[in-house]
């Protein structure tokens, strides 16, 4: 049998009241306001606070959007666009350089990587012939 469901109204004070610590009171130890204390929730939040995430149904746990509320993040002035620019440039064009210098190194450790396997070639094949 299903709860009656509660108007979008309801729902969304019901969900916007944070989590209290006097919900997560035993119900051994009753506080005076009954064996939850004040939270309006009651064993339902003590309930779903121990839930394991993944057991969880995540989409009623989204607060309604008069309760999250929209940051406006402040846009950059022009000057600071262009330091910014100006930035990443500077970033990019040592990111390449310091590619350039790694494929460099890179070619040097191959040759002698190569020189190295030469060694041991010919120290097996005299190894083999004595």
């Amino acid at each position: 049998m299903h709860a009656p469901e509660a108007t979008q109204e309801e729902a969304g004070t019901l969900r916007a009241r944070p989590f209290s610590l006097s919900a997560a009171q035993s119900l051994d130890s009753p506080a005076p306001e009954g064996p939850l204390g004040s939270n309006p929730l009651g064993l339902h939040t003590v309930s779903k606070a121990m839930t394991p995430l993944a057991f969880r149904d995540l989409v009623l746990d989204v607060p309604p959007l008069d309760v999250i509320g929209f940051y406006v993040a402040p846009q950059p002035s022009s000057g600071s666009k262009a330091f910014i620019r100006a930035w990443l440039v500077l970033e990019r064009d040592s990111l390449s350089e310091e590619v350039a210098s790694l494929s460099g190194e890179l070619e040097i450790v191959k040759a002698e990587m190569e020189e190295l396997q030469a060694q041991v070639a010919s120290l097996s094949s005299h190894r083999d012939s004595t």
